[in-house]
């Protein structure tokens, strides 16, 4: 059965992006190199041996990548995924992307992560 799932973002053309990209950054911190970037937020991979997923963002700085995307889900059909949609809050986006997909796991804070397959619905 498809799950649908509901993500907020600055316009349409993002929202194609991460559906191509398939997947959101930590807290969005970014820097301009994952040295910088791991020693900004107190990282010392020599040292503890820990690996991180750094990717380059399509704004040329590199972030700590997760699972899947962040978002609201997973939803049964996407009627249900756009009514959800209206009782959230945009907050300072202007656009809200429904996307059918999977659920992926869930992030250091206990959100929602899905894989996206389809960008099904634009609203704003």
């Amino acid at each position: 059965m498809a799950q649908y799932f509901v993500r907020y973002s600055d316009s349409a053309q993002w929202l194609q992006d991460d559906l191509k990209r398939g997947y959101s950054f930590r807290a969005y911190q970014f820097d301009v190199s994952p040295e910088a970037l791991c020693e900004e937020y107190g990282y010392d991979v020599e040292d503890d041996g820990t690996l991180f997923d750094i990717q380059q963002h399509s704004n040329g700085q590199y972030g700590f990548a997760l699972p899947g995307l962040c978002g609201y889900g997973p939803f049964e059909s996407v009627e249900e995924a756009e009514e959800e949609s209206k009782n959230g809050s945009y907050g300072a986006y202007s656009v809200c992307g429904i996307y059918e997909g999977r659920s992926a796991t869930l992030d250091d804070d206990n959100n929602e992560l899905f894989r996206p397959t389809t960008l099904v619905k634009v609203i704003g």
